[in-house]
């Protein structure tokens, strides 16, 4: 019995082996026909799923051709809207030196001490300062007192060819200084009843400008109607200059409006505001539709970039190692010289976009009434008690006069177009400008001076540039 169980059992497992065996390649079978039916049904998925996807490129083909043409129409609106004004980084000066300049001093007549409306020009060699108490003349090393009615502006005009004379802004008329002696001028009818004169300045021989405390006036000559500007109600300072297409004036309400002249059409637009989370102060004119601008003792220059016009911050940091730097109290532009003065802390500063040079003056500022340049080039400063012209004594040196004609004798042989040093011009005013430090180092230069000898200096030296450039690159 025990045998037939064991024989039973025995067959039992070989049977269940064998089926095992036989329904596993069964099953390889089934497998691989699975597999061809299996592999139909996923290349149709496949395929649909190819279709959908097909499907899906074409509606992003779609989506993105929308996206281009909402971006399109984006870009049409940005076109027409003029984006904002920002600020994307820092200026500073690439080199920073000194200035040597001679200090002239007039004291001012009792009369004028202290007068915050203070108005300073010369006609020639003579000096005109005017304030509330009348109208005064420099002569035998003293202020003489003309008259004693309240001068609100002064200006140069030429009425004839070769014949200047000067404008006495008052409060309700402007008077005409022809011959010593003063008068009332025909000018006087621009202005309407009850009107204020606040400011006048002359730009060239045959230009105008008239602020008063309703609007601004423009005369060029008897045969050119007179000129309003309605849009502006009432200007209290006015910066124009020539050579300069841009005018820059302050309104009443405290406006900075900068004027433009667009092929005989007058285009204006406010600054006080441009510059983001500051207000401007003051603002003046630069070339090719920049400016420089001043807010909280800081300095701004408006330059433009490929796409827009923003305004940068400009650094006065003489040492980038140490936190101190300068804060700006008065600006004024020299426009024919491309500089720009900056009454600060420590003394006065002229720069430019590339350069920043301190004259430190002994005298010590607390306040400034008067700050402004001259038509004779150089800066004049008054605090109220004293009034001061700055810059070069006798004739000042230019690029025509003295310059030129200097490079042209000593360095044009090597220093021009198809000559041996072809690579280093200076065969125009910026090309020297630019290399005019090189110029005086390489000339002092003990080693290789230049020129290379026997080659020799002809028509000026290195004391000629150095005139040059404390007298601010004139033309």
């Amino acid at each position: 019995m025990a045998q037939c169980s064991q024989d039973w059992v025995a067959r039992t497992v070989r049977r269940w082996i064998v089926t095992l065996y036989v329904m596993s390649w069964a099953g390889v079978f089934v497998a691989c026909g699975g597999t061809s039916s299996n592999n139909t049904n996923t290349n149709q998925n496949n395929t649909n799923t190819n279709q959908n996807n097909a499907n899906a490129n074409q509606n992003n083909a779609n989506a993105n051709q929308n996206n281009a043409n909402t971006n399109q129409n984006n870009a049409n609106t940005n076109q027409n809207k003029k984006p904002p004004p920002t600020i994307p980084g820092e200026l500073e000066p690439k080199s920073w030196g000194e200035l040597k300049l001679e200090a002239r001093s007039y004291a001012l007549h009792k009369e004028l001490l202290d007068d915050a409306d203070l108005q300073m020009i010369l006609m020639g060699k003579d000096l005109w300062v005017g304030g509330k108490k009348g109208l005064f003349r420099w002569a035998n090393g003293k202020f003489e007192q003309i008259d004693k009615v309240r001068v609100t502006a002064l200006a140069v005009w030429e009425l004839k060819k070769g014949q200047p004379a000067l404008l006495v802004g008052r409060e309700n008329r402007i008077d005409l200084w022809l011959n010593h002696t003063i008068a009332p001028s025909a000018l006087s009818s621009i202005l309407e009843k009850g009107e204020k004169l606040q400011v006048m300045v002359a730009r060239g021989k045959t230009d105008l400008w008239i602020g008063t405390d309703k609007t601004l006036w423009r005369w060029q000559n008897e045969d050119t109607p007179i000129q309003q500007f309605k849009q502006i109600k009432g200007v209290k300072s006015l910066y124009v200059y020539d050579g300069s297409p841009e005018l820059i004036l302050h309104t009443n309400d405290d406006k900075i409006i900068g004027l433009r002249n667009n092929k005989g059409s007058w285009e204006l637009r406010s600054l006080e505001r441009e510059v983001k989370d500051t207000t401007l102060e003051d603002v003046l004119p630069w070339k090719n539709g920049e400016f420089w601008g001043m807010a909280k003792g800081k300095l701004f220059f408006r330059k433009r970039t490929e796409k827009n016009v923003a305004w940068w911050p400009f650094r006065l940091k003489p040492n980038k190692d140490k936190d101190f730097e300068w804060s700006v109290r008065r600006m004024a532009l020299d426009f024919k010289a491309g500089t720009v003065w900056l009454w600060v802390k420590d003394g006065i500063l002229r720069i430019d976009e590339a350069e920043a040079r301190l004259l430190r003056w002994k005298e010590k500022l607390e306040k400034v009434v008067l700050f402004r340049i001259g038509k004779d080039e150089g800066l004049w400063i008054s605090d109220g008690k004293v009034l001061w012209r700055i810059g070069q004594d006798g004739p000042v040196t230019t690029y025509q006069k003295d310059v030129k004609p200097f490079v042209q004798q000593s360095c044009l042989k090597c220093h021009k177009q198809g000559g041996s040093a072809d690579f280093y011009l200076l065969t125009t005013y910026d090309e020297v400008r630019s290399g005019v430090n090189d110029m005086i180092r390489r000339i002092e230069e003990k080693g290789s001076p230049m020129p290379p000898p026997p080659n020799k200096l002809v028509g000026g030296d290195a004391e000629t540039l150095r005139r040059w450039i404390q007298g601010g690159y004139r033309q």
